[in-house]
């Protein structure tokens, strides 16, 4: 079992408008957070994970809420949220620094990674292989693209401005503890959930 050093969090409610739904401002909230995670881990580590406390897989949502968690005061002071994120002051409610309850639960919350389709997969294996898109396209003739029915954040790469989708799976966990990707996913460090 990983040691855990979580002892506090911060809750950011979505305030949607009828000018800005709720994925367009999940997708802006979660990019802001993934910059700063970027920004402040050290040494590529980064304490900081992430929870959807309305995490629904049914109607396939992550909600209206994210919690980012802390394993210090001072590391909450660092992050410093509601400055970070003061563009979005119309559009979003942050919490103080809370401490989490006793006798909570543990829910890992990762990326799940789909593979390509047949012809980004032929193109990088044509590339990787010096075998011609034509060949290593009839490699992937009978390769059928998976779906997911996970929910998922559209987001923009900040290098070259290029979609992409996060397709997050929450897992129930005993593992907890505090070794988090630049989006405060894992795919073994377990968070807190509770009411």
């Amino acid at each position: 079992m990983l040691q855990n050093n979580i002892n506090s969090y911060q809750e950011i409610t979505l305030l949607p408008s009828q000018e800005i739904n709720l994925n367009f401002l999940m997708s802006k909230i979660f990019g802001s957070l993934h910059r700063l995670f970027v920004k402040n881990q050290m040494n590529g580590v980064i304490n900081n994970g992430i929870s959807f406390p309305e995490y629904d897989l049914e109607n396939k949502t992550l909600g209206s809420k994210i919690r980012v968690f802390f394993d210090s005061v001072e590391s909450c002071e660092k992050m410093n949220l509601k400055e970070y994120l003061k563009v979005f002051d119309d559009y979003i409610h942050i919490t103080k620094r809370r401490n989490i309850p006793s006798n909570v639960e543990y829910a890992v919350f990762r990326r799940v990674q789909l593979k390509g389709n047949k012809y980004k997969l032929a193109r990088r294996y044509s590339k990787r292989n010096n075998v011609s898109y034509n060949d290593a396209l009839e490699l992937y003739s009978k390769y059928e693209q998976k779906t997911c029915s996970l929910p998922y954040i559209k987001l923009n790469s900040s290098s070259n401005g290029n979609p992409y989708i996060i397709f997050i799976e929450k897992v129930d966990s005993t593992n907890h503890g505090n070794s988090f990707n630049t989006f405060g996913l894992s795919s073994n460090s377990g968070v807190p959930i509770f009411k």
